[in-house]
């Protein structure tokens, strides 16, 4: 990967909008961390000692962002100045689609321009963009950008495949600021600190991409104050949150970078809030969860607000066209030639067709797969009873056209389905995908603890151009179990956190033992409750064994919790996470050596779960066989590849443990 400079760019002077960024977010300055903006005096010394300017790059991802709650998309009551400010400054774009409900399929589709479809990430934790893809990250390196990454969830995690081209990554399981204890999420602050940082690192006339992440409006949602008591809701809180470390972030730039600019602001994907029954997000592509902002302000950019509709797969064109005009001409042109999205420097095609998926209910519950097109002012939705919406007519689509349809609907919803199959046709898996058959066992537990379902793949290609219909639930007749499920989970999640099991600690710290004990197992009975009654109703739904297994576990009842586990190992639902529970149980029930074929089984899986080596190591110290706990050592660096902070912990513990072998003269063995 290249870090070197490129030729110079053009002479570009700051723009209205560059002035524009000093003012921002004044209402709700008091909220950001101070520190960031030099006085007068220091911006002057500062100014003396820059070099040659050079163009900067930011694309900024709030995750879990409706465009319908921000104030330049037309929620008067949004506390979005700084969006807001670009989106008066800059495009604006009022009809962004993203390419599916969920994180990580979405921003591999920002980063790559190409949909789910082609790029092959359909779902969290269960796929991984592998080193065959090409990143937007890449193609700026390769031409003498220097390229950095900040994310707030560790669904975005380096292990997921994104860091490619970037050469710095920062995530919460590596960057150590503001973390909640397990490193599964950090807040906007922590992430701007991290991309200010890096910038510092820089040099000057040194062409620059900054992706930046802010998690915040992910559920569940706890805004900081001014935010929490000014917002008209906590979701709307966690936004304005996010809206102001932006603010922080541009104002902080204008002292560290002189040359020209380019800010591209959007979200992977809405929120329903409780819109067509679904409590967050990722089950349907109706517009709560894919109508997305979109904004493109800099150097070069004229104001406009655009109607005709674009997809988050015009992301990265769109930074390219950008970084290769701020070139001189015989510069290194980075390129991206699998992409199928168009820069939105130009005029967006108003007869395209944007493709939409969600593969997470088949995945996490073997529900029916969606596929959907938007095209011709309407939404035509593939699952196993397909739907057809007026956009004009119906913008919040809530009157399906074909239900009771005459023929001229149905030759429509024909037309459209056809165009759909035309489009999966055209985007064919490109192989960039790795599969694993499950995430690990420790990814699955962090997961968990941020509300999300692990999946598992399928065996086959469930969206193809022919759209066969499968023989599977129709997610819209499980509604009404989607929010006891989700419910269920967020007790589950909570009553962990109180007991000190696992998960982010959003509970009070002045609460005391009893009562956490208390109000942990209550919500914990409650998780069970809602389980066995789901359970009672819709006995197929692969998800509940585990989930009722782990809450028995988290009640201290192993018994209870071994044949919830067994059976989610039969129906091979997160195989490393389950068989780690099984163990659990078996430990519990006194039956150690079942316990660790069973942690064996883990490894068998995923040999990176460092949890299930601690776990043999302790079990083989505890009795005595300490050459057998020093060979675990060895085995864990030759299969497990730890990374660096891991491997220096392995290597010390295995050296213990070769010392406390010697001297009960045992071999170093299995």
């Amino acid at each position: 990967m290249s870090t070197g400079r490129s030729t110079p760019p053009r002479g570009l002077g700051r723009t209205s909008l560059r002035l524009r960024a000093l003012a921002l977010a004044l209402p709700l300055v008091a909220a950001s961390c101070g520190g960031d903006e030099p006085s007068d005096a220091a911006r002057e010394a500062s100014d003396a000692r820059r070099g040659a300017a050079a163009p900067t790059l930011l694309l900024v991802s709030f995750d879990t962002t409706r465009a319908d709650h921000v104030g330049a998309f037309g929620d008067a009551r949004a506390l979005t100045p700084n969006l807001d400010a670009l989106a008066a400054a800059g495009r604006a774009f009022l009809a962004c689609s993203s390419v599916a409900p969920i994180t990580l399929p979405s921003h591999a589709s920002m980063l790559t321009g190409v949909p789910p479809a082609a790029h092959g990430v359909r779902d969290n934790t269960i796929f991984v963009l592998s080193g065959r893809a090409r990143l937007v990250s890449e193609a700026l390196a390769e031409a003498g950008w220097r390229c950095g990454a900040f994310v707030g969830s560790y669904v975005l995690d380096p292990r997921f495949g994104l860091d490619q081209g970037f050469e710095r990554y920062g995530a919460p399981a590596s960057s150590g600021a503001g973390l909640a204890p397990e490193f599964l999420e950090r807040p906007a602050g922590a992430v701007v600190d991290d991309v200010l940082a890096w910038f510092d690192e820089l040099p000057r006339d040194a062409p620059a991409f900054a992706f930046v992440h802010m998690y915040d409006p992910h559920h569940p949602y706890a805004p900081p104050e001014p935010f929490a008591s000014r917002a008209a809701d906590a979701y709307s809180g966690e936004i304005a949150y996010a809206d102001d470390q932006l603010g922080r972030l541009l104002r902080a730039l204008d002292a560290r970078r002189d040359g020209p600019r380019l800010v591209v602001v959007t979200s992977d994907h809405g929120e329903s809030l409780g819109e067509h029954g679904e409590p967050t997000h990722g089950l349907f592509v109706y517009d709560a969860t894919m109508h997305v902002p979109l904004v493109v302000a800099g150097d070069g950019v004229d104001a406009a607000r655009i109607a005709t509709p674009v997809s988050l797969v015009d992301v990265a064109p769109t930074l390219l066209d950008w970084a290769t005009r701020q070139g001189a001409a015989d510069a290194p042109r980075p390129r991206l030639p699998d992409a199928s999205g168009a820069s939105l420097l130009g005029a967006p095609d108003p007869s395209r067709a944007l493709l939409l998926e969600s593969l997470l209910p088949f995945h996490t519950r073997r529900w029916h797969p969606i596929a959907a097109v938007r095209a011709e002012r309407s939404l035509y939705v593939w699952t196993a009873r397909p739907e057809l919406y007026d956009l004009d007519a119906d913008p919040r689509q809530l009157h399906d056209l074909l239900v009771d349809a005459d023929a001229a609907t149905l030759a429509r919803a024909a037309g459209l389905r056809a165009r759909l199959a035309t489009l999966l046709a055209e985007h064919p898996p490109l192989g960039w995908q790795d599969d694993a058959s499950s995430a690990d066992a420790e990814t699955h537990e962090k997961l968990l603890a941020l509300g999300y379902l692990t999946a598992t793949p399928s065996a086959a290609p469930v969206l193809t151009p022919a759209l066969v219909p499968l023989d599977l639930p129709d997610t819209k007749d499980r509604l009404p179990d989607v929010g006891r499920l989700q419910e269920a989970r967020d007790l589950l999640t909570r009553g962990r956190a109180l007991l000190g099991l696992d998960g982010p600690a959003r509970v009070p710290a002045d609460v005391d033992e009893t009562t956490r004990e208390r109000d942990g197992r209550a919500a914990l009975e409650r998780a069970a409750t809602l389980l066995d009654e789901l359970a009672a109703r819709t006995p197929d739904d692969p998800s509940l064994p585990a989930h009722r297994g782990l809450v028995a576990l988290s009640l201290g009842r192993p018994a209870e919790a071994l044949p919830y586990f067994e059976r989610a190992a039969r129906l091979d639902i997160d195989p490393a996470a389950t068989h780690a529970n099984l163990a659990f149980c078996h430990a519990a029930l006194g039956d150690d050596a079942q316990a660790v074929r069973e942690m064996q089984t883990v490894l068998a899986l995923e040999p990176r779960t460092a949890f299930a080596w601690d776990w043999l190591v302790a079990e083989a110290e505890r009795r005595g066989a300490f050459g057998r706990a020093a060979f675990l050592r060895d085995d864990e660096l030759r299969r497990g590849s730890p990374e660096s902070g891991r491997k220096v912990f392995v290597l010390t513990d295995g050296g213990r443990l070769r010392r406390l072998a010697a001297d009960a003269g045992q071999p170093i063995a299995p």
